[in-house]
């Protein structure tokens, strides 16, 4: 199970050219989610968003920030989508 928050703030001098400063976070269930298959993620999405990988009790918590507006609502469900991909894929 995945839940995510998502917040913003102005704009930011991130390193990326079309940052503006959003921010996002994303929980995934420790359980079912390996920290391996996060990590892959997390390699895959880099060009994207500045992400941190934090654990919460028996929660992986995921925070982007550094990217668009544009793709800013949608990154914690295409994370969590390919998390759960690559999971599949690499059990």
């Amino acid at each position: 199970m995945a839940t995510r928050k998502k917040t913003t703030r102005g704009a930011g001098s991130g390193r990326r050219s079309a940052a503006t400063g959003a921010k996002a976070s994303l929980r995934l269930d420790a359980v079912l989610y390996p920290r391996r298959s996060i990590g892959v993620a997390k390699d895959a999405f880099s060009h994207l968003a500045e992400i941190g990988i934090s654990k919460d009790g028996g929660w992986f918590v995921i925070s982007f920030s550094g990217m668009s507006k544009a793709i800013a609502a949608r990154m914690p469900d295409e994370f969590a989508n390919y998390v759960l991909s690559v999971t599949v894929a690499q059990p």
